[in-house]
């Protein structure tokens, strides 16, 4: 029996591979985080970085994640891509993403803007760089991500 890969069961998928030292996830309103994953206990307060998709030429904002969805990932590949429309034209936007499967992954990302219309559409679609210092809460919007560096007992 082939595999069968269903939607994300969460409003996030992990970009980062089993081991990495990093949590890479894509969120659905278009953000890719990227957090630290010390060892420290539970997982809060990291150091954390990312991007966010933004879209509008007068109200630039993130993509509204209740009217988002994922694509389904094809062929057993780890690429994920959020679909969605820019708030003020309509055009339909994507943010693709996949991790290298290293302990330190890098991240790869692919934006997508597409005209369905028979009519030309105006607008702006950008990335915004953000970064916190001990604080990955206010860049994800999760307080504990239930994460924890384990920590094998061999006595």
């Amino acid at each position: 029996m082939k595999p069968t890969w269903e939607k994300p069961k969460t409003t996030k998928v992990y970009l980062h591979a089993p081991g990495a030292n990093r949590i890479l996830m894509l969120q659905p309103e278009g953000k890719i985080t990227n957090l630290a994953l010390k060892n420290e206990g539970r997982h809060t307060r990291q150091d954390a970085c990312g991007v966010h998709m933004i879209a509008g030429l007068e109200n630039p904002t993130a993509l509204d994640y209740r009217l988002t969805r994922y694509d389904t990932v094809k062929d057993g590949l780890p690429f994920y891509t959020v679909l969605g429309e820019d708030p003020e034209n309509g055009a339909k936007l994507s943010m693709a993403a996949f991790a290298t499967n290293d302990a330190n992954p890098l991240t790869y990302v692919r934006i997508t803007v597409a005209n369905d219309e028979n009519y030309t559409l105006n607008g702006r679609v950008g990335l915004l760089p953000r970064e916190a210092r001990n604080g990955d809460q206010y860049l994800t919007g999760i307080l504990d991500t239930g994460y924890e560096a384990y920590q094998p007992n061999f006595n």
